[in-house]
């Protein structure tokens, strides 16, 4: 984290601590906490596009990965925007490693398949992330966990936004760009900088 520019959109470290067994990393207050039980409407849904993607775009054109882009890594501050935080999985884009894909409700289905898939792994694996999030957020349904069948279904673009038990509470613009977002395909994503440019024109 200590390598990664400072943004209002990532939640700031104030200090940093090291003693024999442990590194300790003081951050920025975020007195609200995080998404998980926020209820969004769409304008607050555009906002969280804006303020995420934006947050992405800079890890990005520096060159990261955050791999572990899910709703409790998403805190509101004191004016009501929201932050990325928690960069224990932040990796350098070309050197992903097994077993450091972040939260499995969340893992794209490349990270998943590594190292045998067919897709890299790579700045897209976020936005797959960001799109389950927003899943969860416009339809107020958990995402499909492991062990049950819509989790493959939904890396496999079988299961969207819309999709039976998955109701689209939302415009069909942002339908679109949500169901955009968990291509299977990277390379068919939205960029972090794509979200961005659509989302402002709604805030």
């Amino acid at each position: 984290r200590m390598k990664v520019q400072d943004s209002p959109y990532l939640v700031k470290t104030i200090d940093y601590f090291e003693i024999k067994t442990k590194a300790l990393l003081q951050m920025e207050l975020c007195p609200d906490g995080d998404i998980s039980s926020y209820q969004f409407v769409e304008a607050s849904e555009w906002k969280m596009i804006f303020d995420i993607g934006n947050a992405l775009y800079q890890l990005h054109n520096a060159h990261w990965m955050r791999l572990d882009v899910s709703p409790e890594n998403m805190l509101f501050d004191k004016y009501g925007d929201i932050k990325l935080a928690d960069f224990g999985t932040l990796t350098l884009i070309g050197q992903f490693v097994e077993g450091n894909e972040g939260a499995g409700p969340f893992v794209s289905p490349e990270a998943l398949a590594y190292p045998c898939g067919t897709y890299k792994v790579g700045a897209p694996t976020d936005i797959f992330s960001f799109g389950v999030v927003l899943l969860e957020a416009i339809s107020k349904q958990l995402a499909p966990r492991g062990g049950c069948d819509g989790y493959q279904k939904l890396r496999r673009g079988e299961l969207m936004l819309g999709s039976p038990g998955y109701p689209a509470n939302c415009s069909d613009e942002l339908k679109n760009i949500v169901n955009d977002m968990l291509s299977v395909d990277p390379n068919a994503r939205p960029t972090a900088s794509d979200l961005v440019n659509i989302a402002r024109t709604h805030i």
